[in-house]
């Protein structure tokens, strides 16, 4: 259960979405018949990778407004 502690955090998230989208996007293809299923595949791979890099950005963008609220604190509490 300690594991999934690890999806708490933005980053995390977005990494193992990202590592599916590469993993459904590298699966071969197998039904050469079904052109339909391997578009539909292949474009939901590119949206899993697209969230997963939104994940990673916005917990950057998240962790450095945290940054800045701890100097402002920081420069307060010198004053």
């Amino acid at each position: 259960m300690k594991f999934w502690k690890v999806l708490e955090y933005w980053a995390a998230r977005g990494m193992l979405q990202i590592f599916v989208a590469v993993m459904t996007r590298a699966f071969p293809d197998y039904y050469g018949v079904q052109k339909e299923l391997v578009l539909i595949e292949n474009i939901s791979s590119y949206m899993l990778m697209a969230c997963g890099v939104v994940y990673i950005v916005s917990d950057l963008k998240r962790r450095r407004e945290e940054l800045e609220q701890l100097l402002l604190v920081e420069r307060v509490e010198r004053v």
